[in-house]
C-alpha cells in the first residue's frame, strides 16, 4: 500500500487536503488504507520513514575510514535516487513538515546527523590533504549547511528547468560537489579533475 501511494503522490502531486482522493485514484480501498493506517498524517509518515531508513543505509557509507571524493559523490548520486524515488515529499517539504508533526521532528533529526556526519567527512578529507582547513571558524559549518539546502530541494530546481520526469540527480550530485572546489588542495583538486573527467 505503501508503494502504491507514493507512486500516486509522486504522479498526480501532492495536497494534503487531496489525499484521500489520491489514495482512491490509486485504487487502494479507503477502508483498507483508513484500517491500516488511521489517516493520511500516518501514511505519509510512514512513508518518510521509508526514506529515512534508506537514505541512512547510505549516509552510513559516508562515515567510514576510507574517505574520498569519488565515495562522496557517489553517496550524493544515490542520495539523489532515493529522493526522485520519494519526490512529492520533497517537492512539497514545507507543507508536510508544517502539519505532520513526527516528520517535522524526525526532519531536523535527519538534518543535524547529516552536518555532523558531512563536518566529520570534512574533517577526515582535511586528514587526507584533499581540503585545506577552515581559513574562517565556522567555513566547514556554513559549507554543510549549503550542500543540505541543495541537496534537499534540487528537485524543485529540476522541476522548473528539466521537467518533473526528466530527472538530473548525476547533474545535481556533481554540482554539489562542485562547492568543494575552493577548499581543496592540490591533491583534492586533481582528484577533483579525475572524478569530472
Amino acid at each position: 500500500m505503501i508503494s502504491i501511494a507514493t507512486s500516486s503522490f509522486n504522479e498526480h502531486g501532492f495536497r494534503l487536503a487531496e489525499g484521500e482522493k489520491l489514495i482512491q485514484q490509486s485504487g487502494i480501498p479507503l477502508p483498507s488504507y483508513r484500517e491500516e493506517f488511521g489517516s493520511l498524517q500516518a501514511l505519509v509518515a510512514d512513508i518518510f520513514y521509508q526514506l529515512c531508513e534508506e537514505s541512512d543505509c547510505i549516509s552510513e557509507g559516508l562515515d567510514t575510514d576510507d574517505t574520498s571524493l569519488a565515495k562522496l559523490l557517489n553517496s550524493t548520486k544515490e542520495s539523489y535516487k532515493i529522493q526522485t524515488k520519494y519526490r512529492f515529499i520533497f517537492l512539497n517539504l514545507h507543507e508536510i513538515i508544517e502539519h505532520i508533526e513526527p516528520i517535522k521532528d524526525r526532519y531536523y533529526e535527519l538534518i543535524s546527523l547529516r552536518k555532523s556526519q558531512l563536518l566529520h567527512l570534512f574533517q577526515r578529507l582535511e586528514n587526507e590533504r584533499l581540503v585545506r582547513g577552515e581559513m574562517i571558524s565556522g567555513q566547514y559549518d556554513n559549507l554543510a549547511n549549503q550542500m543540505i539546502i541543495l541537496s534537499d530541494f534540487w528537485l524543485t530546481h529540476n522541476n522548473m528547468v528539466f521537467g518533473k520526469d526528466n530527472f538530473k540527480p548525476e547533474y545535481y550530485s556533481k554540482l554539489v560537489l562542485s562547492i568543494l572546489v575552493p577548499y581543496l588542495t592540490e591533491k583534492g583538486l586533481e582528484d577533483y579533475k579525475f572524478i569530472e573527467a
